[in-house]
């Protein structure tokens, strides 16, 4: 798991799993990179599962996130669970981080 800046946005890499300890370090993450501001984006490329623990780090994100959160690169298995969830309409998702970076008027899936 890795934070980046790109084209103002705090770009969160995250990959294996997002279980409960990795769901700490992610809102821990989140939380020392706050003061930069701008969109967050959550590229899950290389994500391969996530937990009840994991959403809540997504949604504990999107509260604490006034500029929104976009979702990119997400794998069938993780949508799969965030349709679930019914998470998915709280987020707006992109097929790619280029999409996801670009000033999005144009909204999510």
């Amino acid at each position: 798991m890795q934070v980046l800046r790109e084209n103002g946005c705090r770009v969160f890499i995250l990959d294996g799993r997002l279980s409960a300890e990795d769901a700490h370090k992610l809102k821990k993450l989140f939380e020392e990179t706050r003061s930069q501001g701008g969109p967050v984006v959550v590229d899950m490329s290389n994500l391969e599962y996530i937990d009840s623990s994991g959403l809540g780090a997504l949604v504990y994100i999107l509260r604490n996130s006034p500029q929104g959160v976009r979702l990119c690169c997400v794998p069938s298995k993780v949508l799969d669970v965030l349709e679930l969830a019914k998470l998915d309409r709280f987020f707006s998702i992109y097929l790619s981080r280029e999409e996801a970076l670009g000033v999005s008027e144009r909204g999510g899936r």
